[in-house]
Formats: C-alpha cells, structure tokens, sequence
C-alpha cells in the first residue's frame, strides 16, 4: 500500500515553487528494501538492522506478519518503522503478558486482550522505533515521523487493529512527546538489565560487583570462585565462526532453555544460527562451552558499534552440573571480552532481575504505548492504564532499583 503526500522540502524550494511528493510505502519484506539506505537511518541497532531483520523472515516460526512502514522523497529513504502484526490468536503475546501478569490465561479465556495490534517495535529490540535520516532537517524529520505513525495507524485502523509501541525507553524523549501528544496511554513494561562499562579492566569489574553488593569478599567468594571451578571442571569457552557442523546440538540448547523459560516451543528453525552469522557476520559472537569434549552450552550475542547484546543462551544442565557454565557463559566471559574491545554497553534483557543485579546490572524502566482504533474503548481504557502503571511501579520498587 502507498499513501502519497505532497510536501515542500525546504523553505528555499518552497520559494522557487518546487516540491516533491512523499510516499509512505507499505512493505512486507525487509528484501525490498534498499539495505544501505535502511542502515544509514537513525537510531541505528543491530534489531532493526536489515541483516538481522532478514534473519527474522528467513527462520522465524511465528505467525505474526512484519509490515515496514518507509517514507520516500525523490526515491531516496527517509524514515523508517518495524511493525508485526499480532493476531488475536496469538496466546503467547508479551502484550497481554504485561499487562495481565499472572492472570494472563483466565483474561484471555473470558475474551479479555489487547490483541490484534500492529507492534511497533523490532523482534528483541528496544528503544528502536521510528527511524529517520539523521542529515534531514529537524523540521523535514519530524514531519516524517509524523506521516510514518499516520501511516501505521491508518493501516491498523483498517485492519481493525490497536497500534502498540512496546519496549519504549524514557530517553526517546522526541517520541515520547510525539506518542503522547497522539492520545496513546503509557504504563510500564518489563524492566531491562543493562551494565555500563565503566572499567578498563576486568579486575574494575569485580570491583564493581564487591560494591554494590555490600561485601569486601563479594568478588572472592562468588565470581573468582565460580570462574575457578568452571575452569577445573575441565570446560572450555570458546568463540566459534561456523556454527554450521554443530548445527543440531547447538539450536537444541537453544531450543530446551526457551522452552523451560516460556513454555512454548523456541520459535526459530534448526538453521538460525547459521543464518545469523551469514547475515550479521562480525556482528554477531557465537560462544560455545565444551566440558570434556561434549558441547555443554552456548551463547548468542549481538553487538552493534560499542554496544552489546546478550540475546539467547542454552545449557546443558544435566551435563554441566555444578560446575557454573551459566554464570560464566552469559556474564564473566562476555563482560571480559565486551571491556577488552571497548563496548560501553551490555543489554541482559528482561527477567531474572536479581541474579542480573548481583552481577552488575542496573534495571532501566522500559514503557508501553497503546492507542485502540475504538475511540470509546481507548477512553474506557484509561482508568485501567492509570491503574497498571501506578501498581506495576510500586510492584518493581519493592525488589528494584530502577533508572530511566
């Protein structure tokens, strides 16, 4: 679909009579899309990077749709937005996981959910929403921010949908504004672990870890131990270019840890890691454990510039024992490796707050934005956004620290 606008583009061509037209083009493969000119917009992230936006569509197993909301001038790109559909049928929705809790399953069997919605935001992203020419002019910016939320909630409007922006950080000032000023209602979402690399070694780290838990010994006692018995147990972290060979073993880590964490089936194909590595290269750091010769764990972590991603991990438990694979294949290896190449940030995702805490981790707020296509249901839905957000926010005060 294509809604065409006409637009002047500066006041100086405004002078001389000249205009353009605006497209904002609908587009259902990141294929179709020119990928230099997607990745030159900004905020840049490897989530919304046509590489990994690619890998999504080729092993994806979910039902939801990826529409690409892309606003053009002359041809050339100048805005940008990754949305998903989300169909009522789909049981397993974040969404309806924030905002029900634990009372997920009995809302939705009374007919109770904020699905269908067209998401607005990347698979695993967050703080990626609508993206723009950072050399534009700030007026020709925002107008195209503008036409591109137009867009997908004219497009959700016609599909009898809501319009949701999920994992909404708080310094995303500008699109905040603009969201708010747009009716949306705002409540919390599920915090993000992220540590700040403030060290320039990995002695500062363990520092860092003995301070903000209170103990001289923290670091002694836990990481130095953990790490030591690792490392006699006979296991070997390792970072691996090809995960092809170890193909099968490697995707049932992955496989056996979603399940045990979500409950449903880890939804990607055997090939996905295969086909991140093809797509993201250098961006993407496969580190796999071996104990005894027997692949014991693996890892998956993106990086984009100096920011890194801890996206998916998979232990063999069984097999590992007690011998601390997890700690040191999700935080002391990749924190070791991310301060020696200069990176500034991790991002540890959402869950587990405490253990993430403990070794260093600060939580960040993170929002959701929901707006229905209903004009009375979004206004018989305030007093229940007020509610969740003042309740959510007392809820995570009482075991967290919270930034942002």
């Amino acid at each position: 679909m294509i809604y065409s606008l006409p637009r002047l583009l500066s006041a100086t061509e405004s002078q001389n009579g000249e205009g353009t037209i605006v497209k904002v083009v609908i587009i259902d493969s990141i294929n179709d899309v020119d990928r230099d000119q997607w990745d030159q917009l900004h905020p840049q992230g490897v989530f919304r990077s046509h590489g990994w936006l690619t890998v999504m569509e080729q092993t994806m197993l979910t039902t939801s749709r990826p529409r690409y909301f892309t606003v053009h001038a002359n041809n050339t790109l100048v805005a940008g937005a990754v949305c998903y559909i989300l169909k009522k049928s789909a049981r397993n929705s974040m969404l309806d996981s924030c905002m029900f809790g634990r009372f997920k399953k009995q809302a939705q069997r009374i007919g109770f959910s904020f699905l269908p919605s067209l998401v607005c935001c990347p698979t695993k992203g967050v703080g990626l929403h609508l993206f723009s020419r950072k050399d534009l002019p700030r007026p020709e910016r925002q107008q195209a921010i503008h036409d591109l939320l137009a867009a997908i909630e004219l497009e959700a409007a016609a599909n009898n949908m809501a319009v949701c922006f999920n994992n909404v950080l708080g310094d995303e000032t500008e699109l905040v504004k603009i969201l708010e000023g747009n009716g949306y209602h705002r409540s919390l979402s599920f915090p993000l672990n992220t540590i700040n690399i403030q060290w320039p070694d990995f002695a500062g780290y363990l520092q860092h870890t003995r301070r903000i838990n209170n103990s001289k010994k923290y670091d002694k006692k836990v990481i130095v131990h953990e790490m030591n018995r690792n490392r006699k147990s006979g296991v070997i972290i390792e970072e691996i270019q090809d995960p092809a060979p170890e193909q099968d073993r490697l995707f049932n880590l992955l496989s056996r840890n979603y399940r045990g964490h979500n409950q449903i089936p880890f939804p990607f194909r055997p090939n996905f890691l295969s086909c991140v590595k093809d797509n993201l290269g250098e961006n993407a750091i496969i580190l796999r454990a071996r104990k005894n010769g027997k692949i014991n764990g693996v890892i998956l972590i993106l990086k984009w510039e100096q920011t890194w991603y801890c996206t998916m991990i998979g232990i063999d438990h069984e097999l590992s024992g007690n011998d601390f694979t997890y700690f040191n294949l999700a935080y002391y290896r990749p924190i070791a490796d991310a301060i020696a190449a200069g990176a500034h940030t991790i991002f540890y995702g959402s869950g587990l707050n405490k253990t993430k805490a403990r070794r260093g981790c600060t939580a960040r707020r993170t929002y959701v934005y929901y707006k229905s296509h209903r004009r009375l249901q979004q206004i018989l839905l305030r007093p229940w956004f007020s509610f969740h957000r003042n309740w959510y926010e007392k809820k995570l005060s009482h075991s967290l620290s919270l930034t942002g």
